[in-house]
């Protein structure tokens, strides 16, 4: 629909700013490539809007309910190392999540679950069965720390940098 903003103002919600970088991206790599202007018709007939530049072309719905990315897991393990996510204990989780993150903010399993779901990118929080939380700004240390607690690594790449 959009890719969230990264600015104020309304960073954090999902819009379609003609001057970003990220959402040319999003629309060149449609087959066929989507113009800009192609894209906003498609959301309004779908029932969106596409708020003024000064509210940073924040994309609402019908309600002018505005959009956030979700929270995107890497993995779901146990302390020996084992893959939890797998029907149905994995909705169970996801469901549990979002109870105690008070919205439906995990919208999806895990990306380690997906089929070319690429390198996750940084920043990482990592919530250990310790009850210890790691933060990872680096692609390298995260894949270290998978490494070291002998976590399955399922991704095709180093997990990069936001924006890299």
């Amino acid at each position: 629909m959009g890719v969230a903003r990264k600015t104020d103002p309304n960073s954090g919600l999902i819009a379609a700013d003609p001057s970003d970088p990220a959402l040319a991206a999003v629309l060149g790599a449609q087959d066929p490539p989507r113009t800009y202007a192609e894209h906003v018709h498609d959301l309004e007939r779908a029932g969106f809007r596409v708020g003024a530049a000064e509210e940073g072309y924040v994309i609402r719905d019908q309600d002018g309910t505005a959009f956030f990315d979700p929270y995107y897991l890497i993995g779901v393990y146990s302390e020996e190392g084992k893959n939890l996510w797998r029907p149905p204990i994995g909705e169970r989780i996801r469901s549990q999540l979002n109870s105690r993150l008070g919205d439906e903010l995990v919208r999806f399993g895990p990306l380690d679950t997906w089929e070319q779901a690429g390198a996750p990118k940084v920043p990482v929080i990592c919530f250990a069965p310790d009850s210890n939380v790691h933060a990872f700004l680096d692609g390298e240390k995260l894949r270290s720390y998978f490494d070291y607690h002998q976590l399955p690594w399922a991704f095709s790449d180093q997990a990069q940098t936001e924006g890299a």
